[in-house]
């Protein structure tokens, strides 16, 4: 303990006085004074974030410990039937987003403990606003109400942080209506719930005049692509016009939970769960369900009046809808699949899986869902539909593309870097260091000559790092050598690319798969790629030195790309070197008959 510390420290013992501690929920532009602390849950002007009081390895013990204890109550739950529509079972349609309730709670209560334990006794103040509810209703439910105590302190107009320009695309659809459903040119066979981009070519294989695809949301270019192509297509879209029969049904349910709350404390501790996993339901129900019922009574419309459908592929089946999907097909007497279109990252957004069959990229991935206790035998490994394609394009067509785009210098280096959007609107708790990370890239490359560094972001994800990236671009003048990217085909930028530099996302593995070589920043903050370790076909970097180190030889040798195990990876992780293409596997097992 330091002097100051123990200055401190002798002050309080003898005035009895308590540390006052804001506890920040949400972004605000300026930190308050007159607080002994300032801790905040979203990046800020904060003393203190939750990565200072948990690291990855303490968050994932914390992560896999709430994850027994809640999928044990999921599963073995004794008032299911009371929570069951048509056959659907609605707690298992909400276990993921439920999951995340339980998990957020738990972290939550982790961080306020360390928290408490450093400076109590102590005051939490916190603005007295519904965004602050987490920690309110952590605080009134735990046993830190023995060592500290809550008080609300006066909400600020300006703290509030609002995203998005508040039109989505769906209300810019007006015009378009809510419920299509033409018949096909042939018999429909195969019905698909899925982004067109990512089974095209499975599609093909099916024969197209066999196939359907259904969406829940508005969908005018699939329609189209749907009168190009002689597929089917069946959109039902939730109406307002159906609010008042689906909000009466979800309120039935809503008044359930009252009486009949389905979780209890097992498996946790410190902090009543039940009482707050039965709240967060209600917080799902409220806003969700009527959607949900209403997709559920379509779904059995569809299945109905379409016996012969053999089989539905899905690339999810975790969101509450697409798993109602394979609920519903299995009532039905109809297969259900999945196909991965991206890394395995969390367990919880892969296992249990609901559909019948799984498809995976390679071997690595099978053992990882297996090491989660997803049962091999719904495990197939296909490879990835997604590569086929760009695999045999010519690299340098592909780049004077990219370049002539962009407008570019075709004579300089190209570099990709990719980062998870950063969101004010929703929680992930290590933001802040996602935050560090990308600053400590902008320093490295802007000190980098003659090199174009594109940074690739999505615009539907309201990402923070646009903020940070114009305003470092304009700050240091770099609007020739940085430039921001949105919504350009990954596959292209990867397959165009000298190198990418990337931090939790994907794209490590699309650049992997293109032969460009990645350089993977922060591995032991990021446990999205962990089955690459053993290969060694990365280019790992934990800090600025080793970054521009590798960016430097990246630069100047290209042999630095034949590193580690290449042909194992793809072999293991990518099912490379196959002799069916991964499009022929999906096919041959969405023929199979009823189950």
């Amino acid at each position: 303990m330091s002097s100051k510390e123990l200055v401190q420290s002798s002050f309080n013992e003898k005035t009895d006085r308590r540390n006052r501690i804001l506890i920040v929920e949400h972004r605000i532009p300026k930190i308050k004074e007159n607080f002994d602390h300032v801790f905040s849950f979203f990046p800020n002007n904060a003393d203190s974030f939750p990565s200072d009081y948990l690291d990855l390895a303490q968050y994932q013990e914390i992560y896999y410990r709430v994850y027994e204890a809640f999928l044990e109550q999921i599963e073995n739950n004794a008032f299911r039937e009371f929570f069951s529509y048509r056959g659907v079972d609605l707690l298992w349609c909400f276990k993921k987003k439920l999951f995340n309730y339980a998990n957020d709670f738990a972290i939550r209560y982790a961080v306020l403990s360390k928290i408490a334990e450093k400076y109590g006794p102590a005051d939490f103040c916190i603005e007295d606003s519904e965004v602050n509810v987490p920690t309110r209703l952590i605080y009134e439910n735990s046993s830190l109400k023995s060592v500290t105590r809550m008080i609300d302190i006066q909400s600020s107009q300006t703290n509030r942080y609002r995203t998005g320009n508040g039109m989505s695309w769906s209300r810019g659809l007006g015009f378009w209506p809510s419920r299509i459903g033409p018949k096909t040119q042939g018999s429909l066979e195969y019905l698909l719930f899925s982004d067109f981009s990512k089974v095209r070519r499975v599609s093909e294989k099916l024969n197209w005049r066999n196939v359907a695809f259904y969406t829940d949301v508005k969908a005018p270019r699939l329609f189209l692509q749907s009168r190009l192509k002689g597929f089917g297509f069946y959109q039902y879209n939730y109406q307002h016009s159906a609010d008042h029969k689906y909000k009466a049904l979800a309120s039935e349910f809503i008044e359930r939970l009252k009486t009949q709350n389905p979780f209890t404390n097992s498996g946790f501790d410190g902090f009543d769960a039940g009482k707050l996993l039965g709240l967060g339901l209600e917080s799902l129900f409220r806003p969700m369900l009527p959607k949900l019922l209403y997709d559920i009574d379509a779904l059995f419309r569809l299945f109905n009046g379409q016996k012969a459908i053999r089989s539905i592929l899905l690339d999810e089946d975790v969101a509450p809808t697409k798993n109602a999907a394979c609920q519903i097909a299995r009532l039905c007497g109809v297969r259900s699949f999945v196909e991965c279109h991206g890394a395995l990252g969390e367990k919880s957004g892969f296992a249990p899986v609901t559909a019948d069959i799984i498809f995976v990229w390679g071997t690595a991935q099978k053992v990882k869902l297996a090491a989660w206790g997803v049962p091999e035998e719904k495990i197939i490994v296909s490879g990835c539909t997604r590569y086929t394609a760009y695999l045999h394009m010519n690299k340098r067509e592909i780049r004077e593309r990219v370049v002539r785009d962009m407008k570019l210098d075709c004579r300089n280096k190209l570099a990709v870097i990719a980062f998870p959007p950063i969101k004010y609107s929703r929680l992930r708790f290590f933001e802040q260091k996602w935050k560090e990370f990308f600053y400590e890239v902008l320093q490295v490359v802007s000190s980098i000559p003659d090199v174009q560094f594109l940074i690739k972001i999505k615009r539907k994800s309201d990402c923070e790092v646009r903020n940070y990236s114009e305003k470092w671009i304009s700050d240091h003048q770099l609007e020739k050598r940085l430039i921001i990217v949105e919504d350009y085909d990954p596959l292209l930028l990867a397959k165009a690319a000298d190198f990418l530099i990337v931090y939790g996302s994907t794209l490590a593995v699309e650049g992997f798969a293109m032969g460009t070589p990645v350089i993977w920043l922060h591995d032991e903050w990021s446990p999205l790629l962990v089955e690459y370790r053993k290969y060694q076909v990365l280019h790992y970097a934990e800090d600025k030195r080793s970054l521009a180190n590798w960016i430097k030889r990246l630069c100047e040798d290209v042999e630095t790309l034949a590193i580690g195990d290449r042909e194992g990876a793809y072999r293991d992780c990518l099912n490379r070197g196959q002799q069916a293409a991964p499009e022929d596997v999906i096919a041959f097992h969405l023929k199979q008959s009823h189950l």
